[in-house]
């Protein structure tokens, strides 16, 4: 009687991560595939550890989101990850919300600080026009 087995350098990792705009939106995104069914947020990932093979993994978009990318490192399309031996490859999916602005300022920025500082002598200039005018 004959048994094979891969040595752990014979297999391979695929990492999804997710990524989404905006970030905090508290949103849950649901995958399923050869990886299993899971869901991750904006900043989290999952990572398997797989012999050599062709590994599929999709997302399903939530309602008011859109699917910007989906892409590996290593060029595989997420519909057909092609796993060697000894391999890492990471696949990123980028969502976003159409219309959903997401600019904001950092307080502590330079950028931030100016904005802050003009609000301040805004209010500065008020407080004084009207102390001359009682």
């Amino acid at each position: 009687m004959f048994t094979n087995s891969l040595l752990a350098g014979e297999f391979g990792t695929i990492t999804i991560i997710k990524e989404a705009d905006p970030a905090d939106s508290g949103e849950s995104f649901s995958f399923s595939g050869d990886l299993g069914n899971f869901e991750l947020m904006h900043g989290e990932f999952v990572t398997e550890t797989l012999p050599p093979g062709v590994y599929s993994v999709t997302e399903t978009v939530p309602q008011g989101w859109q699917l910007d990318s989906a892409i590996c490192d290593d060029g595989s399309p997420v519909e057909a990850i092609d796993l060697d031996a000894g391999e890492s490859i990471i696949c990123t999916f980028n969502n976003s919300q159409p219309g959903v602005a997401a600019f904001s300022v950092p307080i502590f920025s330079p950028i931030g600080l100016a904005v802050l500082l003009l609000l301040m002598l805004a209010m500065a200039a008020v407080v004084l026009k009207r102390s001359t005018l009682i």
